[in-house]
């Protein structure tokens, strides 16, 4: 499997901190991962969709920091679970609560998540940080979430490699 990531530049030769789009040859398939939110690990609460009121229960991590980067390990989890990595990850959305004064890329949600997420992958994944290939990633200001805590959230898409 070969996995091309195309640069996206602005102004000239300014490299943006996500690509493009990205080329994908020969893979075994593709993992579309659901969004993923910031749930405390070593929370006891429900988990549960309560349909009568509409209401989502969940306990999540305070805040966009750690919010992010338990979303980060729950994606690398789930990779691993579903036979990929980080390596292979050729999308990325994250979803920002606002309100976005300044636009959703001036939040200070997004800049924590993106220097969260810079992070991590700086740790476990180098070759998908902004200064290398890093993947598309598409960022969208939501008025809320499934829960009212919950101030961001992350789906991928990765392929799964041939080997």
């Amino acid at each position: 499997m070969e996995i091309i990531t195309y640069p996206l530049y602005y102004y000239g030769d300014q490299k943006m901190p996500w690509s493009k789009g990205t080329a994908v040859k020969n893979p075994k398939g593709f993992i579309w991962l659901a969004g993923t939110e910031g749930r405390n690990p070593n929370s006891t609460a429900p988990r549960t969709i309560e349909f009568e009121n509409g209401v989502y229960v969940t306990e999540v991590e305070e805040g966009a920091e750690a919010q992010a980067r338990v979303c980060l390990e729950r994606i690398k989890s789930a990779l691993e679970e579903m036979g990929s990595s980080l390596k292979h990850i050729v999308k990325m959305t994250t979803y920002v609560v606002g309100p976005f004064p300044e636009g959703v890329a001036g939040s200070s949600t997004w800049k924590t998540a993106f220097r969260v997420k810079e992070g991590f992958f700086r740790q476990h994944c180098p070759e998908l940080c902004s200064d290398r290939h890093p993947p598309p990633h598409d960022l969208i200001g939501v008025a809320g979430l499934a829960s009212k805590k919950m101030v961001l959230e992350m789906v991928v898409v990765a392929a799964i490699p041939d080997d």
